[in-house]
C-alpha cells in the first residue's frame, strides 16, 4: 500500500517537520551560491588572460619584441 510517496518525507524529521521548507530553501541558496562562485572564478581567470594578451600587444606595438616573438607568445597564451 502506497502512502503518498514524498509527501510522507517530513514525518521522518520529527520535531523539524514544520521547518522542512527551510531545509529546502537552504539547499537552494547553497547551490545558487556555489554556481555564482564558479561563475566568478571563471570570469576572473578570463580577465587575467585578456590582461596578459593586452600587455603583449602593447610590447609589440612599442617595438620591445619582434613579430616572431609576439606570435609565439600569443599562441602560448591562446592554448
Amino acid at each position: 500500500m502506497m502512502h503518498g510517496g514524498y509527501w510522507n518525507l517530513s514525518r521522518g524529521l520529527g520535531m523539524f517537520a514544520e521547518y522542512y521548507w527551510l531545509f529546502i530553501l537552504a539547499k537552494g541558496v547553497f547551490w545558487i551560491g556555489l554556481i555564482y562562485l564558479a561563475y566568478r572564478l571563471i570570469k576572473k581567470s578570463n580577465k587575467k588572460e585578456s590582461q596578459a594578451l593586452e600587455q603583449l600587444k602593447i610590447r609589440f606595438v612599442n617595438g620591445e619584441i619582434t613579430e616572431e616573438k609576439y606570435l609565439q607568445k600569443r599562441n602560448l597564451l591562446n592554448e
